[in-house]
């Protein structure tokens, strides 16, 4: 999961390099910084992270790559995808 601004949202095409999210109702524009919290959707850890918006695609899809991905969930995406 993906929170930004208090709300959040289910990560698809999601790797160590970003993630794309369905959705994002912020005006946000290609190269804007986002901050927010990364989690599993069913875990209480809330783990900080900063991306930068690559894509955005009518209906709301937002493409982001990761500038500061917290350890912890790189290693499990790679647990996971691997």
């Amino acid at each position: 999961m993906v929170e930004i601004g208090g709300y959040a949202h289910k990560a698809r095409d999601w790797s160590a390099g970003g993630a794309c999210i369905e959705g994002f109702a912020e005006a946000v524009a290609i190269g804007n910084i986002l901050s927010g919290h990364l989690y599993w959707a069913d875990d209480r850890r809330r783990l900080g992270f900063a991306a930068e918006v690559m894509r955005l695609d009518p209906g709301g899809a937002l493409a982001l790559r990761w500038l500061d991905l917290p350890l912890a969930i790189q290693q499990e995406m790679e647990a996971q995808i691997g």
